[in-house]
């Protein structure tokens, strides 16, 4: 995997010295695992919070698993909270679907509140449909531990990114999952785009009239958020929708829109 051409500019903070550190990201304009390697032994000697962010942000770049999660561990075993943010913010840089399905994972793996923080803001600003599917594998492998079905859930609303939408309007159909199913019933009427809002639209069509998981389509599309892209549609929901309860939830949302536009 090419990394980026390095123009040799770095944190102002640092000074350039000829240490393991400052050697390793002078290699950020090539490529190949042996530049990866170097960056990793480079994070984990690092001795100040701007070398650890500077050298967390090229691996973030490179955005391999192995790169993702030796931010991570090194994050878990530095001691000083600032060098420990500073890593952290790294995650702002990863790109990759094998790196945001790792931080994905750390929703499920971490506890702790600052981490879970990066994890969700990553999975929003990045998600694919990709992203979505990991995140519904691990709601069903984890049968026996609803808190943690509950972190996947909330993760899974914090997504809206148009690559989404086809996984997440598979997943707003799992009668069998309707905490699932209502969370991806939520990221899509949150979306905004006129894509996601079809997307419910078709869900709530291809679902039994009266069922549970109906009144959840229901109840997320009461929700939509309405932007130039979806109006439109909405305008037609609202207008020619062949479900009463959908074209009325429809109306209510423009009303509410036109409302607070005012």
């Amino acid at each position: 995997m090419p990394l980026p051409a390095w123009d040799g500019s770095v944190a102002p903070q640092i000074a350039p010295q000829s240490d393991e550190a400052f050697a390793a990201m002078q290699a950020l304009g090539q490529a190949g695992k042996e530049t990866e390697a170097q960056l990793i032994a480079a994070l984990a000697k690092a001795d100040s919070a701007a070398k650890a962010q500077v050298l967390a942000s090229a691996l973030a770049i490179y955005g391999s698993e192995d790169a993702v999660d030796a931010i991570w561990r090194a994050s878990i075993a530095v001691k000083d909270p600032q060098m420990r943010t500073a890593i952290l913010t790294a995650f702002d840089h990863v790109t990759t679907t094998e790196g945001i399905n790792l931080i994905a994972s750390a929703i499920v793996a971490s506890s702790d509140a600052e981490v879970l923080q990066v994890a969700m803001r990553t999975v929003a600003r990045a998600s694919s449909a990709d992203t979505v599917d990991f995140l519904g594998e691990l709601y069903v492998a984890s049968a026996s531990q609803p808190a943690l079905r509950t972190q996947i859930a909330t993760a899974l609303t914090t997504i809206t990114t148009p690559d989404a939408v086809p996984a997440l309007s598979a997943l707003a159909r799992r009668g069998d999952l309707p905490d699932l199913a209502s969370a991806a019933a939520t990221s899509l009427a949150k979306s905004g785009s006129a894509s996601a809002s079809l997307a419910l639209a078709l869900a709530f069509e291809s679902t039994p009239p009266g069922t549970p998981l109906a009144q959840t389509q229901l109840e997320s599309f009461s929700g939509t958020r309405v932007t130039e892209d979806n109006f439109a549609f909405l305008t037609m929901q609202a207008e020619q929708s062949t479900s009463p309860e959908w074209r009325a939830a429809a109306q209510k949302i423009l009303t509410a829109a036109k409302a607070t536009s005012l």
